[in-house]
């Protein structure tokens, strides 16, 4: 997270991912999930998503306080959070 000093609004700075997964693959479905979150992270992350290509839409759409949220996207259920 950037910009949140200069700009007042939060900014993906980096992706990281695991062997096997690129990062416009997991942004895609990252930028999926969070799409229905208010947190200001979520924003960013589905805003950097849709910056890069189109972003598949989220189902099921769930937070869990403290956790993270979850969503199906494509028929799978994913996860991002802590």
């Amino acid at each position: 997270k950037t910009g949140t000093l200069t700009k007042g609004e939060h900014t993906v700075a980096g992706i990281a991912t695991v062997p096997g997964t690129g990062e416009d693959e997991l942004l895609r479905i990252a930028g999926a999930v969070e799409s229905d979150s208010e947190h200001p992270l979520a924003r960013a992350i589905a805003a950097t998503a849709r910056d890069r290509g189109d972003v598949p839409v989220a189902t099921g759409f769930r937070s869990l306080t403290g956790r993270g949220v979850e969503a199906d996207v494509a028929g799978e259920r994913y996860a991002v959070g802590v």
